[in-house]
Order: structure tokens, then C-alpha cells, then sequence
């Protein structure tokens, strides 16, 4: 199928062997993890995608309309409920834990180690004594970096993408250039061979921010690889930006039942890329209306629809301080090294 997306998943072709078909997409950013790709790995797959061409498009900067998405008609399709299960809100707080690691330098450079956040921001997935398998950092064009781990006490194997750091992540946020591109089979043998290992273990995709945009983007090539991976891979994104237009966000929505975009209060960035150029999310939203740091079961709406004004979509304001706070200071980790001497992760 041919998407329009607003961030390209973009493989190394020293890493992956694909046919002839078109599979690099739009721009520069992100390299899907060709640092634990070897070209010895990698079984050839034929690609056979449905092609349809969109329509590229010029932005005009117009910021209140494009963070508010105003103009743009309401779904017939949107719905809306209030409160989610006690099961569920578990989920997502250890979710948000590994979103909140992936921030860490400590877990992006050294496979085989426990993960750990210095600033106490991940205390479940800590005490689960979940350990890498697989580190990526600095990738070549955009500085893509999170970790594969092995989480034996949930029984989950956890792919998790870190959001913007550094000035290529940030490059990579603002190319919102539109064009016509596929969303490409992106081959991972770490997260294979963890899933072979653990037929039983569900494979949880996550991030927050650039890193939920890419982690939807890789949880769905992942589901295209089979059945098995189609069944157990669950997504879990936090304060995500859009990826895609209506078409995208309905393949998205159609391809499972468990992919949770959870988005909080005012925040900017769960607005942006905005519906007046063609942007869409995936459905359901699981908007925190109250208490991000620690929200309860009742603080959440979900909202179905790929542009329901009911939950974050509907906000005018920008409150910046929102999109680093899920059940927690989901950016605050900081360690000893950068490429410079220390490192300090913030920012979203």
C-alpha cells in the first residue's frame, strides 16, 4: 500500500536486500534499525505494494491553524467513552517506564545490561529486571537510538524508540514534506530471534514523541512480516505526532486492536503535522484530560476517529511542559557521557 507519511522509515541498503519495488520514503528520518542489522541476516522478501499516488504539498506556515487543525470537519465516525480499566492503566505506566528509558544512555550502548534510569523515572520496568539484548544509537541520518529487551516478569520483549534529543532528531521533527511513499517491510532478526525464543511473549513497540512516531511506523511493518507477529506485536505511544494522512491512519487503525496512542492535556506536538495539511492519527486516543504525572482510570476519554475534536485535537493552547510529563517526567533522564563530555537528555 502506498501512504503518505510524514516520516519515512528509511533501511540501509547495505542491510536489506528487497526487490526493485519503491520502499524508501520521504525525506531523512529515521534509520529502522540498521544498527542490529547484518547483511548475512536478512532473508529476501518481494515486495508487492498497491500503489496510489498523493498529492505533494507546499506548506504555508499558518502555526495556530496547523497545531489546532481548525477548519477541518468532525468525523461521523468519532465516538467517545470515559475511564479505562484498572489491567489497562497498569499497562500503561510500564510502558511509559521503557519510553521514558529509552532516553538513557546507559541503556543505548551497552547490550546485555539491566535497564536503568538515574533519575528513578522507570521504577516497574526496574524492578522487572528487564535486560537489553540489542542497543542502537546515533544511527546515520536522523540519530535514531532505543533498545530490544527481554522482560521475563510480564512476559514481553520491548522495542522501544527514544524521542528528540539532538539536532538531527530535531531536522528529522520539521521535513513535513508529503509525498507519495510506501511504508516498507523493515526487517529486525534481534526482535526475530527474541520472538523465537518467547513464542509466548507479547512484543510491545513504544516511545514518546519522534520516538512513538517511529515506533507505530515500526510496529506496523513488523505486523506485516506474519500472522504470529501480527497477533502478539502491541504498540503503546506517548504524545506521538501524526505519521500520515486519512489513508495511512485508517491502515493503521484496521491493522490491530492493540495499539494505544495515549496523548495528554494540551500538548502541541499530539496536534502537529495538522488536519489543514492532510494529517491524520490512528484510532483509538487515549487522552489524559487530568493529572498526566499520575492519571486514574476515570482521568482518561478514548476517543475513536482519526480526527476526533473531543480529546487533544480539540485544544487551541500549547503547553509545553504537557508533552514531557506522561505518568511522569517521561524526558528527565541524564547520564555521564555525550559526544562531547556529558550528556543531558531532555526535550521530547
Amino acid at each position: 500500500m502506498v501512504l503518505g507519511l510524514w516520516l519515512p522509515v528509511f533501511v540501509a541498503a547495505s542491510s536489506v536486500a528487497v526487490s526493485s519495488a519503491p520502499w524508501v520514503l520521504v525525506g531523512s528520518l529515521v534509520t529502522v534499525f540498521s544498527p542490529l542489522v547484518s547483511a548475512a541476516a536478512l532473508p529476501t522478501f518481494p515486495v508487492a505494494l498497491e500503489k496510489r499516488t498523493l498529492e505533494k504539498r507546499t506548506l504555508g506556515f499558518n502555526w495556530p491553524r496547523i497545531i489546532s487543525g481548525r477548519g477541518e470537519s468532525k468525523s461521523p465516525k468519532n465516538t467517545q467513552h470515559n475511564g479505562i480499566s484498572e489491567e489497562l492503566l497498569a499497562k500503561f505506566n510500564l510502558y511509559a517506564g521503557y519510553a521514558a528509558a529509552a532516553y538513557c544512555a546507559d541503556n543505548n550502548d551497552s547490550p546485555g545490561t539491566q535497564v536503568t534510569c538515574p533519575v528513578g523515572n522507570c521504577e516497574l520496568v526496574e524492578a522487572a529486571n528487564a535486560t537489553t539484548i540489542s542497543e542502537f544509537e546515533n544511527t546515520i541520518k536522523t540519530d535514531d537510538t532505543g533498545f530490544v529487551a527481554i522482560d521475563d516478569q510480564h512476559k514481553v520483549i520491548v522495542l522501544a524508540f527514544r524521542g528528540s534529543r539532538s539536532t538531527k532528531n530535531w531536522l528529522a521533527n520539521f521535513n513535513w514534506a508529503k509525498k507519495s511513499t510506501d511504508l516498507c517491510d523493515g526487517l529486525v532478526p534481534k526482535v526475530l530471534e527474541a520472538v523465537h525464543m518467547h513464542p509466548d511473549y507479547s512484543l510491545v513497540v513504544t516511545g514518546h514523541s519522534l520516538g512513538a512516531a517511529v515506533a507505530t511506523l515500526a510496529a506496523a511493518n513488523l505486523r506485516k512480516l506474519d500472522s504470529h507477529l501480527a497477533n502478539v506485536t502491541e504498540l503503546y505511544t506517548f504524545g506521538s505526532p501524526r505519521v500520515g494522512d486519512e489513508t495511512t491512519a485508517e491502515f493503521l487503525t484496521s491493522q490491530s486492536d492493540k495499539s494505544y496512542r495515549i496523548t495528554a492535556g494540551n500538548d502541541p506536538v499530539a496536534r502537529i503535522p495538522g488536519v489543514i495539511v492532510g494529517y491524520k492519527h490512528m484510532s483509538p486516543e487515549y487522552w489524559i484530560s487530568n493529572n498526566p504525572n499520575s492519571p486514574g482510570t476515570q482521568d482518561f476519554v478514548v476517543l475513536a476517529g482519526t480526527y476526533n475534536k473531543g480529546g487533544n485535537s480539540g485544544k487551541h493552547g500549547i503547553q509545553v511542559a504537557t508533552h514531557r510529563h506522561y505518568f511522569g517526567p517521561i524526558t528527565q533522564c541524564l547520564s555521564s557521557e555525550d559526544e562531547g563530555g556529558k550528556r543531558a537528555l531532555s526535550g521530547g
